[in-house]
């Protein structure tokens, strides 16, 4: 993991190794796939990914698959789970029935992204309520 001070010492020397490795991945992963938004592609062309995994995997930070360390809980999370569906409306007697089905987390989602603390959201704008006879922006619901 990258350091809060800052990146390693030893990120200058390892910028030549890295970069050819990045720039097969950008090729193949990327390009390779249809992906053709310049800010993508020059955002990818500009993070160091062995800053963002454990030093001892960073050989690993610019391959298509998992790193290997984290297989064994992705094997774990592959069978099937209850997930609780977002969005839908609560019904007590049913709830078991209509808001929860089984999935294997590994095959629904590419990454997963834990948060151990969190703040409220809070809006950026004042918000005002929309002029009779004017869609809101939050059509159908109105909320």
């Amino acid at each position: 993991m990258p350091d809060r001070e800052g990146p390693k010492s030893d990120h200058a020397a390892a910028q030549p190794q890295t970069s050819g490795l990045r720039a097969r991945m950008i090729d193949a992963h990327l390009i390779g796939r249809g992906i053709a938004d310049r800010k993508v592609l020059d955002a990818f062309r500009s993070v160091p990914r062995e800053q963002f995994v454990p030093e001892d995997l960073a050989e690993f930070a610019y391959d298509d698959t998992p790193l290997p360390r984290l297989r064994a809980v992705r094997e774990e999370l592959a069978s099937p789970l209850l997930e609780r569906a977002i969005g839908v409306v609560y019904h007590g007697k049913t709830e078991l029935e209509s808001h929860y089905f089984y999935a294997s987390l590994p095959r629904q989602f590419d990454e997963y992204v834990w948060f151990d603390e969190t703040r409220a959201v809070h809006p950026l704008e004042e918000w005002q309520r929309p002029v009779r006879g004017e869609v809101p922006d939050t059509y159908p619901f109105g909320l």
